[in-house]
């Protein structure tokens, strides 16, 4: 199968723009259970053992969150095992 350039091209963009706005949902939601839970950043920056604003920068998106971090953020925020 053969795909023109500005298909791919297309492509790519709209799944960047797919992937860049369910990362935002996502870390939005992370925001509004956190102030749900009464829990301040400083809080959940203890928890990944990191500083406050290296905590802020992953929640507003300016750096990623990894997967063992999200276990730890998902542990504390609901209690899980």
């Amino acid at each position: 199968m053969q795909f023109s350039c500005d298909f791919l091209a297309n492509f790519a963009v709209s799944f960047h723009t797919f992937a860049i706005k369910h990362i935002r949902m996502i870390q939005e939601k992370l925001k509004n259970i956190r102030k749900q839970k009464n829990m301040s950043q400083e809080a959940m920056a203890k928890i990944l053992s990191t500083d406050t604003s290296s905590y802020s920068c992953k929640e507003n998106g300016k750096s990623k969150i990894h997967d063992d971090e999200w276990e730890k953020l998902a542990k504390a925020l609901y209690g899980l095992q």
